[in-house]
């Protein structure tokens, strides 16, 4: 028999392996930093992981939290450094800068972030926080690697603002004020049907009130593209008595709704809507006369935020909102 074949064995030279590793080494450590450049999405919570800051002066780190729809970042201090405190902060993203407000928590301190502030901490490269008093207060520069996926990511769990105060309503698409809304709306579902080639989805509720007034609210809902962002329209009625007829008196794309049982006009409750995501501010609207409306000195709230108002989480609807365009339309429609 003929000798068996062995394979032959390769030697590596020493200086060869030692480069080899290296090589595997510095790979690693390229994905390390890479990832540690990056924000990254906390396991749970509304909660954004900052990487380590660029270049800082008494910040080590940070994050970025969501509660009640409202952002803030809280950063890490050193106990010993000068802190970003009160209304001169400010956000520093490409060549816009955001005014914030700055507040001492323990170790920590916590940033606000407008909801402009906040689209551009998505699409930017980098974000300084400033601001404060002293020769060298806290301050820090910070990468916006991977910003929109982990703000985008975490955003679904922010909590909703607070409405605990008010009477939340909630509609059903199978409950007794269905079968009116769809007489009421039937002029806007056809419209809807031959724009989309679909039927709406059709919810409703009633609410009773005293001395046998009725509000009733529906929505349409199937399509961002016909309705606007929230893909609903709602609209609302009211009628005087068992026997009136239906009186169309609000509109606006799809909102969360709230009744205050505590404040009404002529017997009509005040309606509180927030955006059905995103909405850090109540819109109130009031009965006036005739229909629900801006109540009287809303234009001189426009600017105002929700921490400035009365009634914290509240503003009047104005007209900076792009959601309530539909209520123009809708009266167009009706004209056609």
């Amino acid at each position: 028999m003929g000798q068996l074949l062995q394979p032959a064995k390769i030697v590596v030279p020493a200086d060869c392996r030692f480069l080899a590793a290296l090589a595997a080494g510095l790979l690693l450590s390229l994905s390390s930093a890479a990832a540690q450049g990056d924000w990254q999405e906390a396991g749970s919570g509304a909660v954004a992981i900052l990487p380590p800051p660029l270049d800082s002066t008494g910040i080590t780190g940070g994050s970025l939290h969501c509660a009640e729809q409202r952002w803030n970042f809280l950063l890490r201090v050193d106990p010993a450094a000068a802190g970003i405190a009160g209304d001169d902060a400010r956000l520093t993203i490409g060549r816009e800068e955001f005014p914030a407000k700055a507040n001492r928590t323990g170790a920590g301190i916590t940033v606000s972030v407008l909801p402009e502030a906040l689209e551009a901490l998505k699409a930017g490269n980098r974000v300084s926080i400033t601001g404060g008093s002293g020769s060298e207060p806290a301050q820090a520069t910070f990468p916006l690697g991977g910003s929109r996926k982990a703000i985008e990511a975490v955003a679904p769990r922010c909590s909703q603002v607070d409405m605990s105060a008010y009477d939340r309503i909630a509609f059903s698409e199978t409950g007794p004020g269905v079968e009116p809304a769809k007489a009421l709306l039937a002029g806007e579902i056809k419209r809807f049907r031959s724009a989309t080639g679909k039927s709406p989805a059709v919810a409703a509720v009633v609410v009773d009130l005293e001395a046998d007034r009725k509000l009733l609210f529906a929505t349409l809902c199937g399509s961002t593209s016909y309705f606007g962002e929230s893909g609903c329209s709602l609209t609302g009625y009211a009628t005087e008595n068992a026997a009136a007829e239906w009186k169309e008196v609000y509109s606006t794309d799809g909102l969360l709704l709230h009744t205050d049982p505590k404040v009404a006009k002529d017997g009509w409750p005040d309606l509180l809507t927030l955006p059905t995501a995103g909405g850090t501010e109540a819109s109130r609207w009031r009965w006036d006369g005739g229909a629900y409306a801006i109540p009287d000195g809303g234009a001189a709230n426009t600017k105002q935020r929700a921490e400035d108002l009365p009634v914290p989480g509240l503003r009047t609807r104005t007209a900076t909102w792009p959601q309530l365009g539909p209520e123009v339309v809708s009266r167009e429609r009706e004209a056609e």
